[in-house]
């Protein structure tokens, strides 16, 4: 139990990390932008993902702002249109994310360019300080490339 507490810990760093590489200001300037419609889009194997969207979906609604939480598979384009900001988070099972993502993000990648969007991988890597930023995390950098 103790480690799966550490192993959840370490994601939402790795998180924060994400959040602040991506954000200009970081985490204050995100919180700021938050009055909003937020839509988190996750894939997940074992429902580490889920949870840490769950996580994601209660500090977000503390700032007021109403978020809608889904599996990508259950993702329609509605849902990505009337959304301000969009979070997609995606987990790691045998070194590769899942097809549904890849699918996701190509079926929708228009509307993605177009709205404040943020990505996060739930992998056991990003655990290493030296593998825990969007730079440095070989998943990560495999799967931004293969999507641009």
């Amino acid at each position: 139990a103790n480690k799966n507490w550490i192993w959840i810990i370490l994601v939402f760093v790795f998180i924060i990390i994400v959040i602040e590489s991506i954000f200009p200001g970081g985490i204050a300037k995100w919180e700021e932008q938050m009055m909003s419609q937020v839509l988190i889009a996750y894939s997940t194997t074992d429902g580490q993902t889920k949870k840490i969207c769950n996580h994601i979906e209660a500090a977000i609604q503390k700032s007021g702002s109403t978020v809608i939480t889904k599996p990508v598979d259950k993702v329609i384009q509605d849902d990505l249109l009337n959304a301000d900001k969009i979070i997609v988070g995606a987990s790691i099972r045998y070194g590769k994310h899942s097809k549904q993502i890849y699918s996701f993000i190509d079926t929708y990648h228009e509307v993605l360019a177009d709205k404040t969007n943020a990505f996060f991988s739930v992998n056991l890597v990003a655990r290493k300080a030296e593998k825990n930023t969007a730079e440095t995390n070989p998943y990560v950098k495999k799967f931004l490339k293969q999507i641009c």
